[in-house]
């Protein structure tokens, strides 16, 4: 009676393969997870910059806290939070003392992974987006 099943030795090769495999595609699926994160958090900045000019155009100056956006009804619910580690933007939020320029930076750690600056990407009144990118 002929056996017809895989020998050990044919096992090992394919799981030696899988493994390497895996090994290859590994870093570039982390990677892709934090490229994910650092355009979710590009959004949460342009939506947060979004509201900031509808308060400056009905009120002439943008708000000393994020949280008055909510009170005001330019955002629902809550402020955003930074997807890389669920921080909120509410710390990460800079006004003049003239209230006529704003700077919001993410609270995230997109820098660790993605050749990046600390504290970037940012959004401001005046420059727009910048990426930070090194």
């Amino acid at each position: 009676m002929k056996n017809k099943g895989f020998t050990v030795i044919e096992m090992l090769v394919v799981l030696s393969m899988i493994g390497a495999i895996a090994l290859i595609i590994m870093p570039q699926l982390i990677k892709a997870k934090f490229k994910a994160d650092r355009v979710k958090c590009l959004a949460n900045e342009r939506a947060l910059a979004h509201a900031l000019e509808i308060r400056l155009n009905s009120t002439g100056i943008y708000p000393d806290i994020l949280q008055d956006l909510i009170t005001e009804n330019l955002l629902e619910i809550e402020i955003p939070v930074c997807p890389s580690n669920g921080q909120s933007y509410s710390g990460h939020y800079e006004v003049s003392d003239e209230k006529d320029r704003y700077t919001i930076s993410c609270p995230g750690i997109h820098y660790e992974f993605l050749n990046m600056r600390e504290g970037y990407p940012q959004y401001s009144s005046k420059d727009g987006l910048n990426l930070g990118e090194n």
